[in-house]
């Protein structure tokens, strides 16, 4: 084979390789989208500093209000100490609105 050849050859490769592991991350993200399982319960108790927080968006959380988040936003949100976790069902004291973000 000329080197011209072998060039082509190779990024071909490459090229196959990058649509084979775009493919898999697509279909990995699809997969992973928030169901009733993954959803966690939390009380917002201080308030947030931003809007935006790591990339999540918590522009409506109200202090003393309950939500139901993300596995990943609740864990954030708990560890910064800016939420508890809520193992039961009932609304948090003072607030009569449950949303769903």
């Amino acid at each position: 084979m000329k080197p011209d050849e072998i060039f082509v050859l190779a990024l071909m490769i490459v090229c196959v390789a990058v649509v084979v592991a775009v493919s898999r991350h697509s279909r990995a993200t699809a997969d992973s989208r928030p169901t009733r399982d993954s959803l966690s319960r939390v009380r917002i108790e201080r308030a947030l500093p931003a809007p935006m927080m790591d990339g999540f968006d918590v522009h409506a959380f109200q202090v003393g209000r309950a939500y139901e988040v993300d596995e990943r936003l609740a864990r954030h949100l708990i560890t910064a100490g800016y939420a508890v976790a809520l193992a039961d069902t009932s609304p948090p004291r003072g607030s009569t609105q449950k949303r769903r973000l």
